[in-house]
Protein backbone atom coordinates (compact mmCIF):
# COMPACT_ATOMS: atom_id res chain seq x y z
CA UNK A 1 0.00 0.00 0.00
CA UNK A 2 1.17 3.67 -0.90
CA UNK A 3 1.88 6.18 1.47
CA UNK A 4 0.91 9.68 1.28
CA UNK A 5 3.95 10.82 1.84
CA UNK A 6 7.55 10.28 0.78
CA UNK A 7 11.74 11.15 1.88
CA UNK A 8 13.88 12.16 -0.76
CA UNK A 9 16.40 14.97 -1.35
CA UNK A 10 15.67 18.42 -2.83
CA UNK A 11 18.66 18.83 -5.22
CA UNK A 12 21.41 17.13 -6.90
CA UNK A 13 24.04 16.21 -4.82
CA UNK A 14 28.05 15.20 -5.68
CA UNK A 15 30.25 13.66 -3.05
CA UNK A 16 33.73 11.94 -4.18
CA UNK A 17 35.83 9.56 -2.55
CA UNK A 18 39.14 7.77 -2.98
CA UNK A 19 39.99 4.39 -2.22
CA UNK A 20 43.43 2.76 -2.79
CA UNK A 21 43.64 4.96 -5.82
CA UNK A 22 40.19 4.73 -7.44
CA UNK A 23 38.19 7.24 -7.40
CA UNK A 24 34.29 7.21 -6.64
CA UNK A 25 32.28 10.20 -7.81
CA UNK A 26 28.84 9.99 -6.36
CA UNK A 27 26.05 11.99 -8.07
CA UNK A 28 22.37 11.98 -6.10
CA UNK A 29 19.33 13.39 -8.03
CA UNK A 30 15.75 13.52 -7.10
CA UNK A 31 13.33 11.68 -9.76
CA UNK A 32 9.89 11.53 -10.63
CA UNK A 33 9.97 8.30 -12.45
CA UNK A 34 11.94 5.97 -14.39
CA UNK A 35 12.03 8.37 -17.35
CA UNK A 36 13.69 10.80 -15.73
CA UNK A 37 16.35 8.79 -13.62
CA UNK A 38 17.55 6.79 -17.25
CA UNK A 39 17.75 10.60 -18.63
CA UNK A 40 19.79 11.85 -15.89
CA UNK A 41 21.92 8.82 -16.01
CA UNK A 42 22.70 9.07 -19.77
CA UNK A 43 23.64 12.21 -19.17
CA UNK A 44 26.10 11.75 -16.62
CA UNK A 45 27.56 8.95 -19.04
CA UNK A 46 27.98 11.62 -21.39
CA UNK A 47 30.03 13.84 -19.56
CA UNK A 48 32.11 11.63 -17.27
CA UNK A 49 32.64 9.68 -20.86
CA UNK A 50 36.53 8.99 -19.82
CA UNK A 51 35.24 6.65 -16.77
CA UNK A 52 35.30 3.28 -16.96
CA UNK A 53 32.07 2.12 -14.75
CA UNK A 54 28.84 3.96 -13.88
CA UNK A 55 26.74 1.45 -11.48
CA UNK A 56 23.34 2.95 -10.60
CA UNK A 57 20.50 2.50 -8.31
CA UNK A 58 16.84 4.11 -8.08
CA UNK A 59 13.79 3.45 -6.39
CA UNK A 60 10.59 5.29 -6.83
CA UNK A 61 7.58 6.39 -4.77
CA UNK A 62 5.85 2.37 -5.31
CA UNK A 63 8.82 0.73 -3.05
CA UNK A 64 8.70 -2.12 -5.71
CA UNK A 65 9.62 0.16 -8.31
CA UNK A 66 13.78 0.15 -8.31
CA UNK A 67 16.41 -0.62 -10.40
CA UNK A 68 19.85 -1.32 -10.14
CA UNK A 69 22.74 -1.87 -12.28
CA UNK A 70 26.67 -2.54 -11.36
CA UNK A 71 27.80 -1.50 -15.28
CA UNK A 72 31.03 -4.11 -15.97
CA UNK A 73 31.62 -4.10 -12.41
CA UNK A 74 32.18 -7.72 -10.84
CA UNK A 75 27.91 -8.80 -10.24
CA UNK A 76 26.20 -7.45 -6.99
CA UNK A 77 29.33 -5.34 -5.60
CA UNK A 78 28.02 -2.08 -6.69
CA UNK A 79 24.46 -1.57 -8.10
CA UNK A 80 23.21 -3.32 -4.74
CA UNK A 81 25.14 -1.93 -2.09
CA UNK A 82 24.14 1.68 -3.96
CA UNK A 83 20.46 0.18 -3.39
CA UNK A 84 20.81 -0.36 0.03
CA UNK A 85 22.27 3.40 0.61
CA UNK A 86 18.96 4.68 -0.54
CA UNK A 87 16.95 2.44 1.57
CA UNK A 88 18.87 2.97 4.29
CA UNK A 89 18.10 6.35 4.26
CA UNK A 90 14.55 5.85 3.58
CA UNK A 91 14.18 7.75 0.56
CA UNK A 92 12.19 7.55 -2.80
CA UNK A 93 12.16 9.10 -6.05
CA UNK A 94 15.84 9.29 -5.33
CA UNK A 95 18.63 8.21 -8.62
CA UNK A 96 21.91 7.58 -7.21
CA UNK A 97 25.12 6.94 -10.11
CA UNK A 98 28.44 6.51 -8.22
CA UNK A 99 31.06 6.85 -11.56
CA UNK A 100 34.79 5.06 -10.62
CA UNK A 101 37.71 5.97 -12.37
CA UNK A 102 40.00 2.65 -11.74
CA UNK A 103 43.04 3.34 -10.19
CA UNK A 104 45.13 0.21 -10.67
CA UNK A 105 44.58 -1.45 -7.73
CA UNK A 106 42.21 -4.39 -7.37
CA UNK A 107 39.68 -4.42 -4.52
CA UNK A 108 38.09 -7.30 -4.59
CA UNK A 109 34.19 -7.93 -4.87
CA UNK A 110 34.43 -7.18 -0.79
CA UNK A 111 36.20 -3.67 -1.57
CA UNK A 112 34.14 -2.78 -4.09
CA UNK A 113 31.10 -3.14 -2.06
CA UNK A 114 32.35 -1.58 1.02
CA UNK A 115 33.52 1.57 -1.27
CA UNK A 116 30.47 1.79 -3.38
CA UNK A 117 27.69 1.85 -0.48
CA UNK A 118 30.21 4.23 1.45
CA UNK A 119 30.56 6.64 -1.77
CA UNK A 120 26.70 6.59 -2.01
CA UNK A 121 25.80 6.54 1.95
CA UNK A 122 28.42 9.11 2.53
CA UNK A 123 26.68 11.34 -0.10
CA UNK A 124 23.25 10.95 1.19
CA UNK A 125 23.86 11.55 4.67
CA UNK A 126 25.16 14.88 3.79
CA UNK A 127 22.27 15.99 1.52
CA UNK A 128 19.41 17.58 2.89
CA UNK A 129 16.11 15.41 2.96
CA UNK A 130 12.41 16.83 2.26
CA UNK A 131 9.01 15.05 3.03
CA UNK A 132 7.02 15.55 -0.26
CA UNK A 133 2.77 14.38 0.12
CA UNK A 134 0.78 13.14 -2.32
CA UNK A 135 -1.92 15.60 -3.08
CA UNK A 136 -5.00 14.61 -4.99
CA UNK A 137 -6.90 16.99 -7.25
CA UNK A 138 -10.90 16.70 -6.68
Amino acid sequence: MMKDNFMTIGAEAVYELKVSRSKFITHAFPVIDAESAVKNLESLRKELYDARHHPFAYRLLDENSFRFNDDGESSGSSGKPILDAIDKHGLRNTLIVVTRYVGGVKLGVGGLKRAYFKAADTCLSRERKFRKYLLRRI
